[in-house]
């Protein structure tokens, strides 16, 4: 017996929603750096079939701009960093619809890595060194590790930073000795890895270590705009439905795009953490 789908489910048992199907035109999703790979085509391609109307995903030059391309109206859809998300949706109404899994974790972590054989072996012996982060608005390529270095008695001033803008180029750039140690994504210590085991690096191995994890951080959330989201209800049940069977097949575009393995439904209650994390900074 074929599964029923998760938007049938509810048009069935809820009064909430209208199961009316409807279009929405072109519908357009804003996506990070990160996400900017040559799978992006089969993904937009994946859920305009399951949807049976046109998809445009959008690539910002930067975390900032993926906000902006909501507030500006220029996509209905965007995957934010959990800061991001946390920033905006003080000015904008946000839906939170999910958020990354990793693995069978809803969380995932910081890591601060250097070189191994290198002469630094704690956090407070990045004095005077230089660091590559990602973005002023990652969560674990900048705010957690900036955390991290505070609780070591490092301030900013400290030490030399960069900004490579991606996770990928940030390994690069301390594998290549350009800086002392870099800031990125990490599986939860006990799995191992990280953006240094990344695909990207599959072909080669990194001698990378690890000098310290943050502590856990929600993975990325998935938003769409509220007033979207109520003006088009059925659309948005059938959205959520194709994405979620998308995210459980085996060679699925979205995992290969986002790098990860599963799409969790979530709510802004998740991301208190975040909030806790920010009021912090801003100390």
């Amino acid at each position: 017996m074929k599964t029923l789908g998760f938007s049938f489910l509810l048009c069935l048992f809820s009064p909430f929603f209208s199961c009316t199907e409807s279009s929405v035109g072109n519908f357009r999703i804003g996506v990070q750096p990160n996400e900017a790979n040559r799978n992006l085509n089969h993904f937009e391609k994946e859920l305009e079939k399951r949807l049976g109307q046109s998809v445009t995903v959008k690539v910002s030059k930067d975390y900032a701009e993926t906000v902006s391309m909501l507030e500006s109206g220029q996509v209905e859809m965007a995957v934010l960093s959990p800061l991001n998300f946390v920033i905006a949706e003080k000015d904008l109404k946000l839906k939170v619809l999910f958020k990354k899994v990793y693995g069978e974790s809803e969380f995932y972590y910081a890591a601060i890595v250097t070189k191994k054989g290198s002469r630094i072996k704690k956090l407070s012996d990045l004095k005077g060194k230089k660091i590559a982060f990602v973005d002023k608005s990652s969560a674990s390529g900048f705010l957690y590790p900036r955390v991290m270095l505070k609780e070591a008695s490092l301030e900013l001033s400290d030490i030399e930073s960069i900004f490579k803008g991606t996770h990928v180029d940030a390994v690069k750039a301390v594998n290549e000795g350009e800086v002392d140690a870099a800031a990125v994504w990490a599986n939860p210590p006990a799995q191992g890895g990280g953006a240094w085991t990344a695909e990207e690096f599959k072909e080669q191995t990194l001698d990378l270590t690890v000098l310290a994890y943050s502590d856990p951080i929600p993975n990325d959330a998935i938003v769409i705009k509220e007033d979207f989201y109520k003006s088009n209800p059925a659309f948005v049940l059938r959205l959520m439905d194709s994405l979620i069977l998308m995210s459980e097949r085996e060679q699925s575009s979205i995992k290969q795009v986002f790098g990860v393995d599963k799409l969790a439904t979530a709510t802004s209650s998740h991301y208190e953490g975040v909030r806790k994390l920010q009021k912090v900074l801003e100390e």
